[in-house]
C-alpha cells in the first residue's frame, strides 16, 4: 500500500512490480471498506477549496459529510464513520494517490483544470494528464463526471466518457451543467434549469473560486442537495487557511496569506484577483513550471 509521497518510479516500487507484488493506493483500501457514496475531485488547482464547499454544503444540508484525502486526513482514517442513509465522503485526490488505484469509482468526479504541475516527479506533462483521468476511468452507470468545459485538455476527453457529464463555463452556455447567464449562475441538469444565484453573491474573491463554486453546486446537486442549501454556503463560505486569506489591515495595506499557490497558474488566478496594486512576496521549490504567464503581472 502506497504512500503519494513515492513515486510509482521509485526502485522500490519498480522492484515489487518486477516480482509480481501489486501496489495500491491508501484511497483505493479505504474504497474498498466505504459503504457511503464517495465524491472524487481532482485538478492541479481547486482541489482543496472545492472539496471543502461541497463537504460544507452537505453538511448544511444535514448530512454526515465526511472531508479526507489529500487535504490533509486520510481516507482510511475516516472510513468507519461513514455509515448511514446520509453518510458522504468528499475526497480531494492527487494525481499521486491515482497512481496506484484499481478499481476506485467514485459516484461523482470532477476534474477541476489540468496545467503543468509536478513536472519534477513526471516524465513529461502528458504522463501528468494521464494520471488525472484515472478519476473516471472505473465510472459507469448512474456515474457523474464534472469537468472544466473552459480547458481545452478536459472538454476534449470529457465527450469520450462514457457516463453523465456536467460541464461548466465561464465562457459559453452549455446543454448540461453551469454556466454564466448575465451575471447569473445557472445550473441545467437532465430537464432542471434553474438560476441558482448572482456570482457577486459568491463569498470567495476571482474568477477561479467562481469555477470551484460551479462544481461544487453541480456535484452537490446531482445528488438531490436542495438549492437553498447550496446558495447559502456559496455565500457564507470565507475560503480555505492559506488560499488567498486575508490576514489583516495595517497602515491601509491588505496582507494576503496564498501559500497554497504552488504552482503558475495558482499565482496567476491569485494576481488576477485583485483591483489594487499589489506587493508580491514569492519563493519555494521550482517543479519544472514555465513562468511565461505570469511575467506581465508581476
Amino acid at each position: 500500500i502506497l504512500s503519494p509521497g513515492v513515486p510509482m518510479e521509485a526502485p522500490i516500487v519498480k522492484l515489487a512490480r518486477e516480482k509480481g507484488i501489486k501496489i495500491l493506493a491508501e484511497i483505493e483500501i479505504a474504497f474498498d471498506q466505504c459503504e457511503a457514496p464517495v465524491l472524487a475531485i481532482t485538478g492541479t488547482n481547486g482541489k482543496t477549496t472545492t472539496t471543502t464547499l461541497v463537504g460544507e454544503i452537505f453538511k448544511r444540508a444535514g448530512w454526515n459529510s465526511l472531508v479526507a484525502g489529500n487535504i490533509g486526513i486520510a481516507f482510511s482514517e475516516i472510513v468507519d464513520q461513514a455509515k448511514g442513509e446520509k453518510a458522504v465522503v468528499v475526497l480531494e485526490v492527487s494525481s499521486f494517490q491515482l497512481d496506484a488505484i484499481d478499481t476506485f469509482r467514485p459516484k461523482v468526479s470532477a476534474i477541476l483544470n489540468i496545467t503543468p504541475d509536478h513536472l519534477d516527479r513526471y516524465k513529461n506533462y502528458e504522463a501528468y494528464i494521464q494520471s488525472k483521468f484515472r478519476i473516471f476511468e472505473n465510472q459507469k452507470g448512474h456515474d457523474v463526471f464534472v469537468y472544466n468545459h473552459d480547458d481545452e485538455t478536459v472538454r476534449n476527453v470529457a465527450e469520450t466518457v462514457s457516463v453523465r457529464t456536467l460541464g461548466f463555463s465561464l465562457k459559453e452556455e452549455l446543454k448540461q451543467g453551469a454556466y454564466l447567464q448575465g451575471e447569473d449562475i445557472v445550473l441545467r441538469i437532465g430537464r432542471e434549469k434553474e438560476v441558482l444565484m448572482n456570482r457577486a453573491e459568491i463569498g470567495i474573491l476571482g474568477p477561479h473560486n467562481l469555477m470551484n463554486a460551479m462544481a461544487a453546486a453541480l456535484m452537490t446537486r446531482t445528488l438531490g442537495i436542495e438549492f437553498e442549501a447550496i446558495r447559502e454556503t456559496l455565500r457564507t463560505f470565507q475560503g480555505v487557511e492559506h488560499r488567498i486569506e486575508f490576514v489583516r489591515e495595517l497602515n491601509g495595506v491588505k496582507y494576503y496569506n496564498d501559500s497554497k499557490a504552488t504552482n503558475v497558474d495558482s499565482v496567476y488566478y491569485a494576481l488576477g484577483s485583485f483591483a489594487e496594486p499589489i506587493v508580491l512576496i514569492a519563493g519555494g521549490k521550482d517543479k519544472g513550471n514555465d513562468y511565461a504567464k505570469i511575467k506581465d503581472l508581476v
